[in-house]
């Protein structure tokens, strides 16, 4: 089934290939009965989609109002890929001439886009030319919008990345931030920020399950293997949790170790063991602006 436009947009549809193209991940998804969204109904303004993305290590949204404002400081994340974006727009120009000179003659003509900001693009030049659905006209009319954002003021910057989500405004955006925690918490986890945050869940469990005696394997090696941890999605620590409690029997063992997550599915079609990394997609990631809104 085709992946949907929220699904293409935000890179869901990557994410998804890359970690159930892992059969160790699949097969844990599967013996655990845990929730992730299709490609083909992935969409970004569904707070479960968002929620369960999440927990599996694809973080969309920024966790409440103040980390959506770090975002926009002139050295901070969405300002850099603001950056890259144009770089690998004025990338693109010099490619589609380079290539324009070579087929031109074929033609009889040959096309030329020249980047000057006292001439912005427009749809309607690209249409003209017949380009009005290519990727180079799409990626102008972005351009024209990037441009302009290191000259906004603080509340512009804010309405510009809230845009990138769809949104009309930051209002819509924090808004919807909002609705994510009302949607993890329905889901049994304090907060959507819980939910993106290994740390800051990992501390949740360890306060939730202080003095119960069937957690305290558990307890004790979340305690001894936190470091290694805190780089996992909440998911894997939820795995890791479950299959050392002592009231409960899962058909997998889950645990951590320097080289990545060790998963053991002892049923299933995947049955067997092998080491699986983690993959954030985020601004978390080293390649946050290669990959993230670009």
């Amino acid at each position: 089934m085709c992946p949907s436009n929220n699904s293409v947009e935000f890179g869901y549809d990557d994410f998804y290939a890359k970690y159930i193209g892992v059969p160790y991940n699949r097969g844990l998804i599967e013996l655990s009965a845990v929730q992730l969204p299709l490609p083909s109904v992935f969409s970004a303004t569904d707070p479960q989609h968002i929620c369960l993305a999440a927990m599996h290590g694809h973080m969309l949204y920024p966790i409440d109002e103040r980390s959506i404002k770090v975002r926009i400081d002139d050295d901070a994340p969405y300002s850099k890929t603001i950056a890259v974006r144009i770089e690998k727009f004025k990338e693109m120009v010099s490619e589609f001439n380079a290539v324009q000179v070579h087929i031109g003659p074929f033609y009889g003509r040959e096309l030329s886009i020249v980047i000057d900001d006292s001439d912005p693009f427009t749809i309607e030049q690209f249409e003209q030319v017949a380009l009005g659905d290519s990727d180079i006209a799409r990626a102008a009319l972005q351009y024209e919008i990037d441009r302009q954002y290191h000259a906004l003021g603080h509340a512009g910057r804010l309405n510009h990345f809230a845009k990138q989500y769809n949104f009309g405004n930051f209002g819509q955006l924090k808004a919807f931030v909002e609705r994510l925690d009302a949607e993890a918490q329905i889901m049994g986890y304090p907060s959507y920020g819980t939910l993106c945050t290994s740390t800051r869940y990992m501390t949740h469990l360890l306060e939730k399950y202080k003095g119960q005696d069937n957690m305290k394997p558990a307890l004790n090696a979340l305690k001894e293997k936190q470091d290694m941890l805190k780089k996992e999605s909440v998911f894997i620590i939820d795995q890791f949790m479950k299959c050392r409690a002592t009231d409960t029997k899962v058909p997998y063992h889950v645990d951590v170790q320097a080289d990545g997550v060790l998963i053991e599915l002892r049923e299933g079609r995947f049955k067997g063991a092998g080491i699986v990394t983690s993959e954030f997609i985020s601004d978390r990631s080293e390649r946050f602006h290669d990959e993230w809104f670009v």
